[in-house]
């Protein structure tokens, strides 16, 4: 397997919450915002549903680490094969290169 690289996307989800757990992410009270995200996402109440793309900052730091020249126009992605599919986070290390967010 060749090499890998971070590439940073946008991915539009929809969250399925409670007016209590809206809140909280929303105002981030007392730091519960972070805890809510997560248990939302362990929970599979996350799923993709909306506009999705790679920002062209984002392809400018791959050409940046990986010595590639793609174009670093906003890129659309196309996910409507992912409509209505649940989002459920996996525990692995993240690549050691990438933009920084």
């Amino acid at each position: 397997m060749s090499e890998q690289f971070g590439l940073w996307g946008r991915f539009g989800i929809t969250l399925e919450v409670s007016i209590e757990e809206a809140d909280k992410i929303i105002n981030d009270t007392y730091g519960a915002g972070k805890d809510v995200l997560a248990k939302v996402f362990s929970e599979g109440r996350a799923m993709f549903d909306g506009d999705s793309y790679i920002p062209g900052i984002a392809i400018e730091q791959l050409n940046l680490d990986s010595d590639s020249q793609f174009p670093d126009d906003d890129t659309e992605l196309d996910t409507g094969q992912l409509y209505g599919k649940r989002v459920r986070p996996v525990q692995k290390k993240p690549p050691e290169r990438g933009i920084e967010r």
